[in-house]
């Protein structure tokens, strides 16, 4: 069969690449570097993006679902046409089959979230016995057929000049266009079929998609804790712990229109400082005779024997510059 009218620059990229993987294997496996098991290793593919566009499809009628959900499968190459043309996205990788599951409804809000792909886990869980033993008149079983396409999106220039707020994703439009052709097949039952398409992360994927392997572990990001920032009044150096051997004193009041204290601190006492007796005062020294003098509080020295000599006339500096002499006292 040729599948040349199917093959598109998406896909055919991604073909390479599975192409290449594969012969790169082929070598390391002639090296003796590998095994054949590695060649035939399950895909990743709902592990490898981080956004998946859902294609869902409903019936009540199993038969009709089979050829509802081959009509919506060979119409998704031209949703791939339209997405490869918004420009948004860097990669667009269609899963190769679809995902069939039956559900028991009992009431008609359960069957209208699963049209639009909101499945509880009771609703999923539940068999056609559980559903059977309900007394309720709108029992109803629905099958569905959901097709998955993984989306890159494209990374953003840092050369460019960056657009106010977040980027955000809008591919409205050509989903909403897919529908329109897909509801435009001539055998389309709006009462009994149903199609919606929405856009989910990895986080979301069923569980059945996985095939029975777990759900890949999610990384945990670590919260960084922030310093709290200090306190109004207080410095960096308060808040350094104080040795333990080290005397702690009371704080001083400090006047803030002076910036002195007003009170210093009191010294605690020690062993090395001890109130102790008052101390004696030290007596003078003994006068000493020098040859019959002693010393005048003055500094002038009088002798104890003899008459005492006359003074000097004290010489002033007159007006005239020439010194005058200043009468002295009887």
């Amino acid at each position: 069969m040729c599948s040349t009218h199917n093959v598109m620059n998406c896909t055919f990229e991604i073909m390479q690449e599975e192409l290449k993987r594969g012969h790169d294997i082929c070598v390391r496996i002639a090296n003796n570097e590998a095994k054949w098991s590695e060649l035939f290793e399950k895909h990743k593919f709902f592990s490898r993006y981080h956004y998946y566009l859902q294609i869902i499809t409903s019936c009540d009628d199993a038969e009709i679902q089979k050829k509802w959900s081959k009509t919506v499968e060979s119409k998704g190459r031209q949703l791939v046409n339209k997405l490869e043309e918004s420009g948004t996205l860097a990669r667009i990788h269609p899963f190769v089959k679809g995902f069939n599951k039956t559900y028991y409804t009992i009431t008609r809000e359960e069957h209208a979230n699963i049209v639009l792909g909101n499945v509880e886990p009771a609703v999923a869980n539940r068999t056609e016995e559980e559903a059977n033993q309900s007394d309720s008149e709108e029992r109803q079983t629905i099958h569905t057929t959901t097709f998955y396409i993984g989306m890159e999106i494209t990374r953003l220039d840092p050369s460019a000049a960056a657009t106010p707020g977040p980027r955000r994703l809008d591919i409205s439009i050509p989903t909403s266009e897919f529908i329109k052709t897909a509801r435009s097949w001539e055998f389309y039952q709006p009462e009994i079929m149903g199609i919606a398409v929405r856009h989910i992360k990895n986080s979301a994927l069923p569980d059945d998609v996985f095939e029975g392997e777990g759900r890949p572990r999610k990384a945990v990001k670590r919260v960084q804790r922030t310093k709290a920032a200090p306190e109004s009044g207080e410095t960096q150096n308060s808040k350094r712990r104080r040795p333990s051997n080290e005397v702690s004193s009371p704080p001083v009041s400090v006047d803030p229109n002076s910036l002195v204290p007003s009170a210093l601190p009191p010294i605690p006492a020690s062993e090395f400082a001890q109130p102790g007796p008052p101390k004696t005062p030290v007596p003078p020294p003994p006068q000493q005779a020098n040859n019959g003098t002693s010393s005048n509080p003055n500094g002038t020295s009088k002798s104890q024997t003899g008459p005492a000599q006359p003074k000097q006339p004290t010489q002033l500096p007159a007006s005239n510059g020439h010194p005058q002499a200043q009468p002295q006292a009887s």
